[in-house]
């Protein structure tokens, strides 16, 4: 972001690839969006631009942004469950060993 307080095409189209793969045509169209809502027909956007650019952006679904952020969402949703599962079954052996543990300590007695 440049110090003006404005992003961009080059900067938002970046901050798109996060979620979404842009071609050299989807930059373009990106950009012809971004001058669309712009008040003097600018490719760059201050925080009111972007924020009518992001609601335009997924009330459209251009570029398919609604679909890659599902997809991502997915992903996440998936790796966050094997993460839960890990870490309870983790939880699970330790307590094992634990009561296998003391179980050892009392017949040895």
């Amino acid at each position: 972001m440049t110090w003006t307080g404005e992003l961009e095409c080059s900067e938002l189209s970046e901050l798109l690839s996060k979620v979404v793969e842009l071609t050299e045509e989807e930059v373009e169209e990106l950009g012809n969006v971004i001058m669309a809502i712009h008040p003097h027909g600018r490719q760059v956007a201050r925080f009111p631009q972007f924020l009518k650019l992001i609601k335009r952006i997924t009330d459209d679904n251009l570029l398919n942004v609604n679909e890659s952020a599902n997809t991502i969402l997915r992903r996440e949703q998936v790796r966050k469950q094997r993460t839960e599962t890990w870490q309870s079954s983790k939880a699970e052996t330790k307590k094992v060993r634990k009561e296998a543990a003391k179980h050892d300590g009392e017949h040895a007695e």
